[in-house]
């Protein structure tokens, strides 16, 4: 896929991209742009109310996810942030704060790449 985009300057650029995540990574966003998009990812994939996701509230249950749906989180995580998770990169995830603090890392990690 080819993408254009408006760069601050005014002139358009493009990319050759295989998906959205190399969008995701070409673009700088703030903390705050990553969390948001992680909201509504995850909000429309699972349907749940995104004022349900907070920070403290808890992952699996609020997702009411099972080990099947991880499957689909890490597809997810691979087809909007551009970068590959297992499952043991879950271990430890217990809040959406712990998984804004996981995508956030590894995008800054392929970021300086």
């Amino acid at each position: 896929m080819l993408f254009f985009f408006q760069a601050e300057d005014g002139i358009r650029d493009f990319c050759l991209s295989r998906g959205l995540g190399d969008v995701y990574k070409r673009q700088s966003m703030t903390h705050e742009e990553i969390i948001e998009k992680i909201r509504e990812t995850l909000s429309e994939e699972f349907e749940v109310d995104i004022d349900l996701i907070q920070p403290d509230a808890p992952l699996m249950q609020t997702l009411e996810l099972d080990s099947l749906d991880l499957v689909d989180m890490v597809v997810l995580i691979e087809k909007n942030f551009g970068f590959n998770v297992t499952g043991q990169d879950f271990v430890g995830i217990k809040t959406f704060q712990d998984f804004y603090n996981l995508v956030i890392t590894r995008m800054a990690e392929n970021k300086n790449e």
